[in-house]
């Protein structure tokens, strides 16, 4: 059992603003059994994204590096941050997909780990590459910049020009493995360490470790960089977007204090008690899901749940269907 996946059902036996409800868990499999039955999901749909390129993209692995690098704290109440591209305006997660792509357009090489070390990257252009169409701003800018410095330099530090290399490396001597990439990441670049210390217990969470896993394993339709023997080792990525449609079929249940807390859009620390439970109780939830799916004969991983998780999210929001709110946190690593 990984790391993650320990640590969640550890903070799931003793967390008392979350709770995980094992029968919601169970209706939500058979809800999902049941839409999968009518329209295929599977690791393609990862590319069917408009902005997201395909395996056969040059440099799609220090595309989807730079992106799961920088992927934390999108969320913003209104006005949104907002960025046009190619005639569309997008926010949230994709308005950091549409940037970069803008930034690459414009000759920018924004996803070239080893520019990140050099005079020419640097805050004056992330504010460019990170522009909004309205008056809002992208929030946290300045650690932005400082992860994707930090993350070029442990390339730069470990001899590797980009994070193709890294994965080569790792291959070598670790065939296939995500778990040694989420190793190497959380070892090695510290926006990536996504831990916390939770009744004097050090839980793990790496969501942005295992997304970048998740990623490049859907990019590359689980071949090729995308190989990885080990892929159902991974979790789902434990983010602001997933607890709200868990919460939406029962899943998981807050206490009155914590619910009321949220729906007030209360700031929370980083790290802190109820932080660490709505995401580790929120990876739990989404272990019993897939265990259930599976058992109903649904060939399926946490990966490709969170996925579904996220996208059905996005879809409630689009019909404006009403949801309790995201937890509030400011944090660089979701």
């Amino acid at each position: 059992m990984s790391k993650v996946r320990k640590s969640a059902e550890f903070v799931a036996s003793k967390s008392t603003n979350v709770t995980v409800n094992a029968e919601g868990c169970r209706s939500m499999a058979l809800a999902i059994k049941q839409r999968m039955s009518h329209s295929h999901y599977s690791h393609s749909n990862w590319s069917a994204h408009t902005l997201n390129p395909d395996m056969n993209t040059p440099g799609v692995v220090d595309w989807i590096f730079t992106i799961d690098t920088l992927n934390f704290s999108f969320w913003s109440d209104e006005p949104k941050f907002e960025v046009k591209y190619q005639g569309n305006n997008y926010t949230g997660y994709w308005s950091l997909v549409a940037a970069i792509n803008r930034a690459l357009d414009e000759n920018i090489p924004i996803t070239c780990p080893m520019f990140w070390c050099t005079d020419e990257f640097n805050m004056e252009l992330i504010r460019k590459i990170f522009r909004s169409e309205n008056e809002a701003s992208a929030p946290l800018l300045e650690e932005r910049f400082n992860v994707l410095r930090e993350a070029g330099e442990a390339l730069k530090k470990g001899g590797f020009k980009s994070f193709e290399d890294v994965l080569r490396s790792l291959s070598s001597s670790n065939p296939r493995s995500a778990l040694a990439v989420v190793d190497w990441v959380t070892s090695n670049i510290g926006s990536y360490d996504d831990t916390a210390l939770y009744k004097n217990v050090k839980v793990y969470i790496y969501k942005r470790a295992q997304i970048l896993v998740g990623d490049i394993w859907a990019c590359f339709h689980g071949t090729g960089f995308g190989e990885f023997e080990d892929i159902n080792e991974i979790t789902m990525f434990a983010d602001y977007r997933v607890p709200q449609i868990l919460y939406a079929n029962n899943c998981i249940e807050y206490s009155p204090h914590f619910h009321d807390k949220i729906q007030k859009k209360v700031m929370m620390e980083s790290g802190s008690c109820e932080e660490v439970e709505i995401r580790e109780c929120s990876i739990w939830a989404v272990e019993l899901i897939v265990n259930e799916l599976n058992n109903l004969g649904v060939n399926i991983n946490a990966v490709l749940a969170d996925f579904y998780l996220w996208d059905t999210a996005k879809e409630k929001e689009k019909e404006n269907t009403r949801i309790i709110e995201c937890h509030r946190v400011r944090s660089v690593f979701y």
